[in-house]
């Protein structure tokens, strides 16, 4: 046992790169090389523990439309030791992320990772989580997108102070406008560098917009976003 930990250990020092053998799943996505890749990921069971103990309490979590729903936390790809880089910020999972209880593993979630990893994030501290914790098959089955969005605001809020992200990104036009209250057009926004107080935001196109439009500019705009975050990180480190 003591062996096989530390060949993980060692092997996911870029956990970007495990392969998986023998199996493929369906939120398995591809590096450049075509070759099927998951992410060791690390979550502490305390953000866990003490998001799901305050849901069973809370009377937003009792009176909310979607109480009852298969919720979804948070996923960390980096060492839990350190504080998040970068938390990127979607509505509310999906059916795939509610069958494994993993945020951003659908088709759009998937090519997300992807561009992650072209773009060379796979370095840093990368978080996903949701406005919204609980599960609907699609966005568009929400009863009422910011009601659930205020009652989810206490637990979203508790997240990102114990993870502490350095950049939000919402991912689409609706986490950008209605979340974070930032007006425009996302194919504008995109990528753009928005600082509220000590924050820095950067939305980004949703990678939707990329599988339904492949011969349009969206899969070329989200990319280019991508590489903007990972210089905006560098130049913190340099700063």
């Amino acid at each position: 046992m003591a062996q096989w930990w530390n060949w993980l250990t060692r092997r996911t020092q870029n956990p970007w790169d495990v392969i998986l053998l023998g199996s493929n799943p369906s939120w398995a996505t591809k590096n450049k090389n075509g070759q099927s890749c998951f992410y060791f990921f690390l979550m502490p069971m305390n953000i866990e523990k003490r998001i799901r103990s305050m849901m069973t309490e809370r009377k937003e979590c009792l009176n909310c439309p979607l109480y009852g729903h298969q919720t979804v936390i948070l996923e960390q790809l980096y060492d839990n030791k350190k504080n998040c880089d970068v938390l990127f910020y979607g509505i509310n999972p999906g059916k795939q992320e509610a069958k494994y209880n993993r945020p951003f593993i659908g088709p759009s979630g998937k090519l997300l990772r992807s561009k992650i990893i072209d773009a060379g994030l796979c370095n840093f501290n990368v978080a996903f989580t949701n406005a919204i914790l609980c599960s609907t098959p699609n966005e568009k089955d929400i009863p009422n997108v910011e009601i659930c969005i205020s009652h989810c605001k206490g637990l979203t809020r508790e997240i990102t102070k114990m993870i502490k992200p350095k950049i939000f990104v919402p991912v689409g036009q609706n986490s950008t406008t209605v979340l974070f209250g930032i007006e425009g057009k996302i194919s504008y926004l995109s990528g753009k560098i928005i600082k509220k107080g000590k924050h820095s935001i950067i939305p980004i196109i949703h990678p939707a917009s990329a599988i339904y439009n492949r011969n349009g500019p969206a899969a070329e705009i989200l990319q280019q976003s991508l590489e903007n975050i990972k210089k905006e990180l560098e130049n913190g480190l340099h700063s």
